[in-house]
């Protein structure tokens, strides 16, 4: 409850980018986890709810989720302009930072200690990305179809996609599907139980 009551929105589309721009300084690797933590906690531009849904329906369309989320977050608040200034923000640095570090790499690609030091940075970022989630779970409890079914879905999706390999788009389909559906339908029954 206290969480929708301190929500608030960026006050400009200065704010805007230099959000993004901040965010993006802080991710190496886990992207997501910072931009949520940035959003939900800091910002406080979404609760944990919206910020679900708003990462369950970027599902459906193609790119990199935390783009979809950036550009979202800006047309949300301030629309075209918000989109474009939000992913200006996000990624002008990154793009500068990714060319001097390439540049840098290729020259010290073969010492030990670079590979070394890429492989510690893939262990953090797994360790972001799984805390993002699990931050991001509690949100089990308000799901319309109730706790148990979207503990059931989430580890169905899970093995489905981590340990049988099923491809991400029939795994999107298989279980993504019915979910929608389940959900959907337990809402209509709440909006017509309403009006009776």
């Amino acid at each position: 409850m206290k969480e929708t009551l301190d929500k608030r929105a960026p006050a400009s589309l200065g704010e805007l980018f230099w959000t993004f721009f901040v965010l993006a300084l802080q991710c190496f690797g886990g992207a997501l986890t910072v931009v949520q933590r940035g959003l939900i906690e800091e910002k406080r531009w979404y609760t944990k709810l919206e910020y679900v849904e708003m990462f369950a329906l970027i599902q459906a369309i193609p790119g990199p989720n935390v783009c979809k989320i950036i550009i979202m977050t800006g047309y949300n608040y301030f629309g075209i302009r918000g989109a474009i200034v939000a992913l200006a923000g996000f990624t002008l640095m990154p793009y500068v930072v990714t060319v001097a570090m390439a540049l840098v790499v290729e020259q010290f690609i073969d010492y030990p200690q670079v590979a070394g030091a890429l492989h510690g940075i893939l262990a953090a970022a797994s360790g972001m990305g799984i805390g993002g989630a699990l931050s991001l779970a509690e949100t089990y409890r308000e799901h319309p179809v109730g706790p148990f079914l979207w503990i059931l879905g989430a580890v169905i999706t899970f093995v489905l996609f981590a340990f049988v390999r099923v491809p991400l788009v029939w795994v999107l389909l298989g279980c993504g599907g019915p979910w929608v559906y389940m959900t959907w339908r337990v809402l209509k029954r709440r909006k017509e139980a309403a009006h009776d």
